[in-house]
């Protein structure tokens, strides 16, 4: 494979199932690092009874370089402290169904459950983007 430059971040945007008081779609947008399979070792303690959703989540807030996340109409710095207050909630967010209008409803018009509503949350998608080599690759 012929490597012509690596990204050391890529960025990615979520829709959210919740809307804002107008009812527009919110949206947030993450540059995050490449996470490889073995950083998530980095936060188990040998000889320790671990909690494997603990060690990814600590590892997207490592992950995590910058966002468009405000508060109160104003910027939040993407710093540890900031990022470890913030993102443990942010990444238990659902986010908005983004099949196509014909899978989401059913041939009598009803809504089709997600087939694997863990998709749905965000932190769920952000490991799955970290994690691709392809978000970083720049071929």
């Amino acid at each position: 494979m012929d490597i012509k430059r690596i990204a050391p971040t890529a960025t990615v945007e979520f829709t959210l199932a919740r809307k804002d008081e107008k009812g527009n779609p919110l949206t947030v947008k993450l540059e995050v690092s490449y996470v490889s399979a073995d950083e998530v070792a980095d936060f188990v303690e040998p000889g320790k009874r671990f909690r494997v959703s603990r060690a990814i989540r600590e590892t997207l807030i490592d992950a995590v370089v910058s966002w468009d996340l405000t508060e109160d109409g104003q910027p939040v710095e993407c710093d540890d402290r900031n990022r470890r207050r913030i993102l443990p909630w942010l990444l238990g967010e659902e986010l908005a169904d983004d099949r196509p209008e014909e899978e989401r409803r059913g041939k009598d018009g009803k809504p089709v459950p997600h087939p694997t509503p863990i998709n749905l949350v965000l932190g769920r998608r952000l490991l799955a983007f970290a994690a691709d080599d392809g978000n970083f690759l720049k071929n």
